[in-house]
């Protein structure tokens, strides 16, 4: 919806028939023309699009064509562009029209003939196969064999200007007026296609004749309004009455960020919007101001009715007070029940306005922003939550637990008549010792929340009535929901009224990206941090990736996006919403270059921390290896340039040691030395030169490229000159020795030094604790793996003592279910104590998809990005502490999945293949090992399989590794679509084109060095008191120090 470039792009994902039998490593099947359970094939291996062809058509009656393709010879199946090929468009796009479209594809497959069977009624006739084929852009409810059902899209104003051609900015008279309404004709015609722009400021809901046009919430989106205003677009044909009837359109306003800019109560602002309604492709009402004649033939005040002789041209916009008579984002919403019964039906034909109403007004000061689509989901209703307990922990105080720390609302049943105020308050925690003086068993904290009230109240009257979702009747009872706010919390307290507990229910909030990553570990512990790191992010979706839900705060924070953005495209399909807020980021960029701490810029400085500012380089990084798309590169590098470009003129002036710093690395542990901003930030900058480096090279930009690799090489050198003295980094805290060991600043003879320097400090000082901040926490994970070390890396996210992420899940204070914004968050001063914070959860997600599942999307280049390379590189390591991973992601190029399963030799069953493993030349200090990997490549996409033994210690002296009961390291004739690439003892690398795999690997390990994994006894630390906090060593139960352990 709501489209608005005249050339819209189209994409489409195909899968073969079958692709949802496939194999897992727990199956032990591997051969390619297996059957499912249903006697459903495995896909065909090699199968590619060979062909495509889109129809446009006008979503009319008469369907016209606007664009036919023709068969176009093409592999591509994304960011097609609309008339870019095959035969041109018979008519340009049209503003607010709705439009079908389908594609049809022809695909073939490089397999020999001898090599295909047949799956099912998939038969393969000529080279084409039966298949799904997806629309990536719109969802559909249903597939066919070769062409799609037919895709709708709708454009917005093609050509908007300032007023939306003709439209104008409204105000109400008065502050507490936040209901608008008008009338319309459309005249004695059948309604086929109506589509209704708004826009509202701060958010709006629109009604079409009593009924809500969409189900989208805190409409519209959160942008600097000083240059961009967002509208939505919604089709409301079913709502539209055609054959002379009359109709009447709504908005509701609330404040919004409009009027809650810089945090705190929402400033007094009267709400403000813009709206056309459009049938059959003519404009039948725009939002315009009464004239004088018309106010005195209306008979402005007296309660005259909106007379049903008028014509549409004469239609009114009138302004009334509604139930809501409070909203802040922070604090909450009341709800007047007596207003409700006053304005029942307000946006119906059959409503009767009154001397409470008044003409609405052309707005003296319209937003100057420019009016945009918002080109991404809006925010809705994802999921609700049933109460979990109920308590009363003081008299007529009722507290409910959700079980689960959420961003969203609460709807709760309440009688139809009653006396008085039911108050709902929201929180994150209850008291405890840690955080409260004197606590009451089982009452809510709210001092986390700093000013945020975040308490919604509904007052009763003589009957209740209804306005949108508030205040809904539902037999003798009325079910309150608040509409223009959100809190974050677990925990509910209800003052005024004792609910039952099906009374009540918690409704999650999030701008609409689907889930599109799923990763299990054989480990509960860390399935349930990958619970709670999603459940952190969707709480932080809310039209901009915000840091916290629940306080006082919630600011689109650069560094807290730059390290969730890997994560969050792998759980979440965010692709448009990370689009948007780089739009936000640029918008705060100055005339030299520079952009601020948080988009849109409301808190924070300019020019920014260069780790938070990095998240201008990074996230467009991220975006285009995540999806492989040159105009994302396009539209944002004279940006990443002008950026760049004002680091390296700070670099150069003031030298990296000085180079300007805010945070440095963000609530690192206390008790221990902070690494240097300077450091970090310096760190940050490089990161960003090298990302430079590959994103011109993606764009052909040869000359930026070797520009940006030479002041890479350049402040690299600068970097260890600035920060190593006394054979370390800094003041050698883990975030100290990992950053420069991740930028390639180590020189060669000393990177062994200092990476034994880091993986010490981890295991035998901290003994598996990290000490880092959320800038260190990020590059230490992925530096450990660079080494090799990540069995060390997942062994420090299983602890379950403080300080660690399993400590913040399984304390007995408050087991958290999202991630804390501090590691002694249960201990912590109440100012910045968030207990939803996505920084950390962030710094740990991608990696647990890279690193721990295994996947990750190819390298930074147009033939490679966007998943058309899959690297899988299941994790092999002595002392692995875990036997099973699964990961599944769903990318545009369709559904990607690796299973992984890690077991001795002897335990495996049924074998996947006679051949034993290569008698080893140490048997008696070895022992075996066997990898099962599950690998599903999309359709025309390429895997790069790493199976890499040189991190087992000491080094495994033999791989044999089987695919369809071929050893492929010795066999004269490879398994069609495989290539070996690379085959060492201890490295092999693999290319296999798209299709199921199942690969079986067989290593022998070091007995010696295997006998030192099991050492969890030595490290059972007694937990953390109620009182103190960590003071820079931590102690066994004996109290003996330092005790080490053989990794």
């Amino acid at each position: 919806m709501g489209i608005d470039v005249a050339s819209p792009r189209f994409g489409w994902i195909v899968e073969c028939a079958s692709t949802s039998s496939i194999p897992t490593a727990a199956s032990g099947s591997s051969s390619p023309n297996s059957k499912g359970p249903n006697g459903a094939g495995i896909p065909v291996r090699g199968t590619y699009q060979q062909a495509f062809q889109i129809i446009v058509t006008a979503a009319d009656a008469d369907g016209a064509v606007v664009w036919d393709s023709g068969r176009v010879e093409s592999m591509e199946s994304r960011h097609v562009v609309f008339g870019s090929v095959g035969r041109s468009p018979q008519a340009a796009l049209s503003s607010a029209t709705a439009y079908d479209w389908t594609v049809s594809v022809w695909v073939a497959t490089d397999v020999p003939r001898q090599n295909v069977a047949l799956e099912g009624r998939a038969r393969n006739v000529a080279g084409k196969k039966k298949l799904k084929v997806q629309d990536t852009g719109l969802r559909t409810g249903s597939a066919q064999s070769q062409a799609m059902s037919a895709a709708r899209f709708v454009t917005g104003m093609l050509n908007v200007t300032h007023d939306l051609s003709g439209a104008h900015w409204l105000v109400a008279k008065s502050f507490g007026q936040n209901l608008c309404r008008a009338p319309v004709q459309v005249g004695d015609v059948a309604v086929e296609r109506a589509v209704l722009l708004v826009a509202g400021l701060g958010y709006h809901i629109a009604s079409l004749n009593g009924r809500r046009v969409s189900d989208a919430e805190l409409e519209s989106g959160w942008t600097d309004y000083e240059r961009r205003v967002p509208y939505s677009v919604y089709d409301v044909t079913g709502l539209v009455r055609g054959q002379g009837a009359w109709n009447v359109l709504g908005v509701a306003l609330g404040n919004g960020w409009y009027a809650t800019w810089g945090g705190g109560e929402p400033s007094r602002v009267r709400k403000t919007f813009i709206a056309k309604l459009f049938v059959n492709g003519k404009e039948v009402l725009a939002s315009t101001a009464a004239t004088r004649a018309e106010k005195k033939s209306l008979g402005e005040g007296d309660g005259t009715a909106v007379s049903s002789e008028r014509g549409a041209d004469d239609a009114l916009w009138v302004c009334g007070e509604g139930p809501v008579v409070y909203d802040s984002l922070y604090n909450g919403e009341v709800f007047d029940a007596r207003r409700a019964s006053r304005v029942q039906g307000w946006d119906t034909p059959e409503f009767k306005i009154d001397s409470h109403w008044d003409f609405a007004m052309i707005a003296p000061a319209p937003p100057p922003g420019k009016l945009v689509s918002p080109k991404m989901p809006p925010v809705r209703r994802v999921a609700e939550l049933p109460a979990l307990s109920l308590s009363e922990p003081a008299p007529g105080v009722f507290v409910v637990d959700f079980g689960q720390n959420i961003a969203g609302r609460v709807a709760i049943s309440l009688p139809r008549t009653g006396t008085g105020n039911v108050t709902l308050r929201h929180a994150e925690v209850l008291q405890h010792t840690g955080i409260t003086a004197h606590p009451v068993p089982g009452m809510i904290s709210t001092d986390n929340l700093r000013s945020a009230r975040a308490t919604d109240v509904y007052m009763y009257g003589e009957g209740q009535g209804s306005d949108g979702r508030s205040g809904r009747e539902e037999g003798d009872v009325v079910v309150y929901e608040p509409t223009f706010t959100y809190h974050g919390f677990r925990y509910l307290e209800v003052r005024g009224y004792e609910p039952r507990l099906s009374d009540v229910k918690a409704v999650v909030l999030q701008s609409d990206a689907a889930p599109t990553g799923n990763i299990e570990f054989s480990d509960p512990l860390l399935s349930q941090l990958q619970a709670a790191i999603f459940w952190g992010q969707r709480g932080n979706l809310m039209s901009v990736p915000t840091d916290c839900p629940q306080r006082d705060e919630r600011k689109g924070w650069l560094g807290d996006a730059q390290l969730s953005g890997e994560e969050v495209l792998f759980n979440f399909d965010v692709v448009a919403t990370l689009i948007k807020f780089v739009r936000d980021i640029c918008d705060t960029q100055n005339e030299v270059g520079q952009i601020a701490d948080t988009a849109p810029f409301t808190f924070g400085g300019r020019p920014a921390d260069p780790s938070w500012g990095s998240a201008l380089p990074s996230l467009v990084f991220y975006l285009f290896k995540a999806t492989g798309d040159p105009l994302v590169l396009q539209e944002f590098y004279p940006y990443l340039v002008k950026y760049v470009d004002s680091l390296l003129v700070a670099a150069e002036i003031a030298g990296l040691a000085n180079l300007y710093k805010s945070y440095g690395d963000w609530c690192a542990l206390p008790g221990v030395p902070m690494c240097s901003p300077h450091l970090t930030g310096s760190f940050s900058f490089l990161e960003n030169v090298r990302q430079m480096a590959e994103m011109a090279a993606a764009l052909g930009q040869t000359q930026d490229e070797k520009i940006y690799l030479t002041y890479h090489q350049s402040f690299t050198r600068a970097f260890h000159g600035a920060f190593y003295r006394n054979g370390t980094y800094d003041n050698g805290v883990q975030t100290c020795l990992a950053l420069p060991l991740w930028a390639g600043a180590v020189p060669p003879d000393l990177q062994e030094s200092i990476a034994d320097k880091l993986v010490r400090d981890l295991v035998e000082t901290h003994r598996y604790h990290a000490t880092t901040g959320i800038i260190g926490m990020k590059y230490m994970l992925e530096v450990l793996s660079r080494m090799g070390k990540t069995d060390v890396a997942a062994r420090m996210l299983q602890q379950r003592d403080y300080p660690s992420f399993g400590y913040m899940l399984t304390n007995p204070h408050e087991p958290a279910t999202t991630i804390w914004e501090l590691w002694n968050g249960d201990q912590a001063g109440p100012e910045m104590n968030s207990r939803n914070h996505v920084m950390f959860g962030g710094s740990v997600g991608g990696w647990l998809y890279k690193f721990l599942g295994g996947v990750r999307a190819g390298p930074a280049s147009l033939a490679a990005a966007g998943f058309r390379e899959v690297e899988f590189a299941p994790p092999l390591g002595t002392c692995m502490p875990l036997t099973k991973v699964s990961t599944s992601l769903q990318t545009l190029q369709g559904r990607v999945r690796m299973d992984w399963e890690l077991g001795p030799c002897e335990e495996a069953s049924p074998p996947l293949s006679s051949k034993e493993l290569r008698p080893s030349t140490n048997s008696s200090s070895s022992s075996c090992r066997r990898l099962l990997t599950s690998i599903l490549i999309p359709l025309g996409s390429r895997g790069h399989v790493i199976l890499d033994g040189r991190t087992l210690a000491p080094p495994s002296p033999a791989f044999t590794v089987h695919i369809d009961g071929v050893d492929v390291l010795e066999a004269s004739l490879e398994p069609w679509g495989l290539e070996v690439l690379q085959a060492t003892e201890s490295l092999v690398e693999l290319s296999l084109t798209s299709g199921t795999w199942m690969i079986e690997t067989l290593f022998e390990v070091n007995a010696e060095a295997a006998s030192h994994c099991n050492t969890d006894a030595a490290f059972n630390v007694s937990p953390r008191g109620g009182g103190g906090g960590y003071s820079g060593g931590m102690q066994d139960a004996t109290g003996a120090e330092g005790v080490t352990a053989t990794s």
